[in-house]
């Protein structure tokens, strides 16, 4: 991490462990160096969250992951349902229970509104060129849901809208030639 990014985890984290109701299950010791950022898995019930909510729902870029344990399915919709814009959410299940997946897709439906990417038993760690990979969501995650900074779609964001009026097709580029499988 750069000098600045480190400084702002550390006191992140500091804040997350120490001013919620959440607990530090597994919490690294600083490293000699600066720039690493020491792991944290912090977890809270459902209903302490909510007076943890403003402490707890601030970004904190770097390895912190926070675990909200549910007592039932339907508190964990709720959950989903109160989720703000993000670039990511994760589900973890067993994809063999027919519980598991009846709730999974209870979550899709939530999480779809306020992710820009589900992932299943996976961890989001990491981005890819690739026409799968989109790298947004909703507001505060992104200003604007329909780009994204990676992936084969990121390049949408150089291009310009250009209309050409009143041009014969021999004066427009091929790809806008009445007639041809481009147009």
């Amino acid at each position: 991490l750069t000098e600045t990014i480190a400084a702002n985890y550390r006191q992140r984290r500091s804040e997350m462990m120490h001013n919620s109701a959440a607990r530090a299950t597994f919490a690294n010791a600083s490293s000699a160096d600066e720039s690493e950022g020491s792991a944290a898995v912090l977890v809270i019930d459902h209903k302490a969250l909510k007076e943890s909510w403003s402490v707890l729902s601030e970004e904190c870029f770097g390895p912190l992951m926070v675990i909200v344990t549910c007592d039932s399915d339907s508190h964990l919709v709720d959950w989903a349902q109160q989720t703000p814009g993000s670039l990511t959410a994760t589900i973890h299940a067993s994809g063999d229970d027919p519980n598991d997946r009846a709730i999974v897709n209870l979550l899709v439906d939530e999480l779809q509104d306020s992710a820009g990417r589900i992932i299943f038993n996976g961890w989001p760690t990491g981005v890819a060129v690739s026409e799968a990979m989109h790298h947004g969501g909703p507001h505060p995650a992104t200003m604007n849901p329909i780009f994204t900074s990676v992936g084969a779609q990121a390049i949408d964001r150089f291009l310009k809208p250009v209309t050409m009026q009143g041009f014969p097709d021999e004066l427009v580029p091929l790809w806008l030639r009445g007639g041809t499988p481009l147009a």
